[in-house]
């Protein structure tokens, strides 16, 4: 009898699309905070999918927020994990497009569900974004939606962990150093004009 109802279950969450997995998406950051005006890269990477077998990502469609006003977007490339873009023919098709502190990224694979679950291991780079850091302050990176299918379509429904940067402020020199400064070069041009 449980073997019944524990089939009847399996059977209903595969139909319904539903993954056993527990898919996290996250944010890898630099290791170092970036100064202003540093170009720098951030991963996007989803863990815990099967490594070399189902479920494995198929395609995703993300808007992540940042803070416009502390870093500004650059460009964003393909982790290369599902399928190549720019192959002959392309076995990806890959999208971005970034406004007001939005950058929205999209990408699916034409590859078969076999084959990209062959190709995945349990953790994936889907993309990384290059951004540059343009003022000091902390911003936050976040997933304002965060679709994530595996290579039948089914949703993974992956937990998402956003990320915080912290871009440092430029030191100002100490008023003792710049008027000790000002104070040598004018003893040192005081000299030579005698």
């Amino acid at each position: 009898m449980k073997r019944g109802i524990l089939a009847a279950l399996t059977l209903a969450l595969s139909l319904t699309g539903a993954s056993a997995g527990a898919a996290t998406l996250a944010f890898a950051t630099p290791a170092t905070d970036p100064a202003i005006s540093d170009l720098f890269t951030v991963d996007i990477v989803a863990a815990g999918l099967g490594n070399g077998v189902a479920p494995s990502v198929g395609a995703y469609d993300f808007d992540i927020a940042f803070d416009a006003g502390l870093i500004q977007f650059i460009d964003a490339v393909p982790g290369g994990e599902l399928g190549d873009p720019n192959g002959m023919p392309p076995t990806t098709f890959f999208s971005q497009n970034a406004a007001g502190g939005v950058l929205d990224i999209f990408e699916v694979s034409f590859l078969a569900p076999a084959a990209l679950d062959a190709a995945q291991g349990d953790t994936v780079v889907l993309a990384t974004l290059t951004f540059q850091a343009i003022a000091a302050g902390t911003t936050a990176l976040s997933f304002d939606q965060a679709l994530l299918s595996d290579a039948l379509g089914n949703d993974l429904m992956p937990t998402v962990m956003g990320a915080s940067l912290t871009i440092p402020a430029i030191p100002e020199p100490s008023a003792a150093l710049i008027f000790g400064t000002a104070l040598w070069i004018a003893a040192r041009y005081g000299r030579r004009s005698r």
